[in-house]
């Protein structure tokens, strides 16, 4: 019986996943997010794999369309 290598639990610095971990983030704490040039916020996210990778869809409020995670950033705060 073979066994299976142990978890990798480490944080990934690839650019999507950070990308990824943010989109959550804005999920959790009801940040305002940007689409097409639009002030939105995400009401649900969705992943799932894609072969050797995570596929995440996001869901904004009043809109079941759903829309690839690049497609959406955090709205940016006035400086």
């Amino acid at each position: 019986m073979s066994q299976l290598p142990p978890p990798n639990f480490s944080r990934s610095e690839l650019p999507e996943h950070k990308h990824q971990r943010i989109l959550l983030a804005a999920l959790q704490n009801g940040h305002p997010v940007e689409v097409a040039g639009k002030v939105e916020h995400i009401h649900t996210v969705s992943a799932q794999r894609a072969g050797g990778r995570i596929d995440m869809v996001v869901y904004l409020s009043g809109d079941p369309t759903p829309i690839d995670a690049p497609l959406v950033s955090l709205q940016k705060q006035p400086e």
